[in-house]
Parts: C-alpha cells; sequence; structure tokens
C-alpha cells in the first residue's frame, strides 16, 4: 500500500498594519496569514473615525496600500482621502447650488495629487460669482500645497487645516456654506505605484473676468 503523502500545512501568523509617516503610525487594523510577503501591494480603507475616535471624522476613509513589512508589521502609505457619498449628497439641499472642481497639485517634495473641492453657495449666486471662487480654490490650493511636503500636506487635510484654510480665503469673497475636500488621490510618488489617470486641467479664467467678476460678488453681498 502506498505511504500517504504528508501534506505540509503553513502557519498563520498576525500581523499588525500600521500607517506610514501619517497619523503619528496609527495601528490600522491586522492581517492573518502564512506568509508576510502576501501583504505587500495590498490595498485597506480605513473609516478616519477608527483610527482618531472622533465622531466627526465618520464620514471620511482613508485608503491605503501596504509596501512593506517590519517587526511583524505591515507598513502602508496613504494613496487617498474621500468623504462617503451619502455625506455629499446631504450637503446640497434646496436653495444651495454645489461647485465641485478637479485637478492636478505638487507638494515640495514632488508628490503629484489629483484633489476635488467641494463648496456649497446659495443656488441664486451669479456665475460669475462661481467662477471667482473655482480660480481662487485652484489658486490657494495649488500654491499652499506647492510650499508644503506630502506628510504634511495630508495631516493637513486628514485633520481640517487645509479645509479650514480654504474656507476662510474664499469666505473673503463670498459666504460658504460648506466646503469641503471630498477626494484626494495620489497620481504618482517615487515609492508608491499608483495608476495615472489623465484628466483636463479647469480652463484659465482671465483677468478681466476676475475684475468685473469680484465687482458683481461686492453688489450681491451689499443687497
Amino acid at each position: 500500500m502506498a505511504e500517504a503523502k504528508k501534506i505540509k500545512v503553513r502557519k498563520k501568523e498576525w500581523y499588525a498594519i500600521v500607517a506610514k509617516d501619517v497619523l503619528n503610525g496609527a495601528m490600522l487594523g491586522e492581517s492573518f496569514v502564512a506568509d508576510q510577503n502576501e501583504l505587500i501591494n495590498k490595498p485597506i480603507k480605513v473609516n478616519l473615525m477608527q483610527i482618531t475616535n472622533e465622531s466627526r471624522h465618520q464620514n471620511t476613509n482613508i485608503k491605503f496600500i501596504i509596501k512593506s513589512v517590519e517587526n511583524k508589521n505591515g507598513i502602508a502609505d496613504i494613496i487617498g482621502y474621500e468623504l462617503s457619498n451619502s455625506t455629499i449628497r446631504r450637503f446640497v439641499r434646496k436653495e444651495k447650488k454645489k461647485i465641485d472642481l478637479s485637478f492636478l497639485c505638487i507638494t515640495s517634495d514632488g508628490v503629484a495629487i489629483r484633489i476635488k473641492p467641494i463648496m456649497v453657495i446659495k443656488k441664486n449666486a451669479k456665475g460669475s460669482t462661481q467662477t471667482v471662487l473655482r480660480k481662487q480654490a485652484i489658486s490657494y490650493l495649488t500654491k499652499t500645497i506647492q510650499k508644503t511636503d506630502f506628510k504634511t500636506f495630508v495631516n493637513d487635510l486628514i485633520f481640517g487645516k487645509l479645509q479650514d484654510g480654504l474656507r476662510k480665503h474664499l469666505s473673503k469673497f463670498y459666504p460658504m456654506k460648506i466646503m469641503e475636500i471630498r477626494h484626494m488621490s495620489i497620481i504618482t510618488r517615487a515609492d508608491v505605484q499608483v495608476p495615472i489617470i489623465e484628466e483636463a486641467q479647469p480652463a484659465e479664467i482671465k483677468e478681466t473676468e476676475d475684475s468685473k467678476a469680484e465687482t458683481e460678488i461686492k453688489a450681491e453681498e451689499g443687497n
């Protein structure tokens, strides 16, 4: 009678998944695998409230990808940030106007990102008002992010410093009902491979149109 072949069973182990460079190296979860190489390039999505224990973050999800394993820890790089769809739907009520933007920025250390702000203003706001707000949002974020390294940018985004700065800037031109960043994703980064998605840049707004629009905004605020 032939001898039965022995089946080698690999023993699984728990690995902690921790954030790299952001959220003070917070623990994102655990994974039970037989080989640590199974973790490499594994994407994960975490609700921000699970990390910060703050209810105001319950509508925000952070996307990571595990790039290395060190001392039974999977080290995860952030690759995205997004508000839940239900939150975005709640932003827009009657008599409100939603303005969506999508454009590229580059951090001071060369990370290319796509950022998508969302603004909610009065529905009867003039088209010229919306034009100025779009240009000012693009200008403010592009210049601010260009002066900031990626690690600082991500922490400012997660904890709302970036949004607060933009909200205050835009309020100089028109009162903001809501101003949030609904989405952020990495386009290119030297140590993180992500798909490159080409998307048209917003059209440049002429200075003469800006001047006219700003005058109309002041007139609206006076009414």
